[in-house]
C-alpha cells in the first residue's frame, strides 16, 4: 500500500497551517515595529527642525517684544534686521496644534503631529530677563499614534542687544 493515511496528512496539514500562522504573525509584528519606527523619525526630524529654527531665530534676535508678557504658548522678538516677528502654538480644530513662525504663516511642524508644552514647564516659551534667556519646551506627539511622543528643549541667550 503506497500513499499517505489520513492521519499523516492531517498532522502535516495541521504544522503547515501552524507554520504559516507563525509566519504571518512574525511579518506583521515586523512592519507594526518598522511603522512606530518611521513615526518616531518624522516626529523626531519635525521637532529638530522647529527647535533648531526657533533657536537659531532668537539667538541673534535683538530682543523680545515684550519681556514680561513671555510665559506664553507665543513669543514676539525682533530679529537681528529689526523687524518684529513671533513663534507660537497654533490650533487647528481638523489637525490639532502646531507650532508657526510669523504671526502662523509658516507652519514649523506639519499636520500630522500635535504640539503641546512639556509637564515641567506649562507654557512652550518661559523667559528671564536678567540672564536674557528664552526656555523652550514642547512634546511634539504623531495625531494617530500618541504613544510616539518625544520632548525638545533648549535654553537660549539672545546674543545681540
Amino acid at each position: 500500500m503506497k500513499g499517505f493515511s489520513l492521519i499523516e496528512l492531517i498532522v502535516s496539514l495541521g504544522l503547515f497551517a501552524l507554520l504559516s500562522l507563525i509566519i504571518t504573525m512574525m511579518t506583521f509584528s515586523s512592519l507594526s515595529v518598522a511603522q512606530k519606527a518611521n513615526l518616531v523619525a518624522q516626529a523626531r526630524s519635525q521637532g529638530s527642525y522647529a527647535l533648531t529654527l526657533m533657536t537659531n531665530q532668537l539667538r541673534y534676535a535683538s530682543d523680545l517684544s515684550d519681556w514680561s508678557n513671555c510665559n506664553t504658548d507665543s513669543l514676539s522678538y525682533v530679529d537681528h534686521f529689526f523687524q518684529t516677528t513671533s513663534f507660537s502654538k497654533q490650533s487647528d480644530l481638523t489637525n490639532g496644534d502646531y507650532l508657526a513662525s510669523a504671526s502662523a504663516s509658516v507652519r514649523l511642524t506639519n499636520s500630522g503631529f500635535i504640539i503641546s508644552a512639556c509637564s515641567d514647564q506649562p507654557t512652550i516659551f518661559a523667559c528671564d530677563l536678567p540672564t536674557r534667556t528664552v526656555k523652550v519646551c514642547f512634546v511634539i506627539t504623531n495625531k494617530n499614534d500618541t504613544s510616539v511622543g518625544l520632548v525638545y528643549k533648549d535654553q537660549i541667550l539672545l546674543r545681540n542687544r
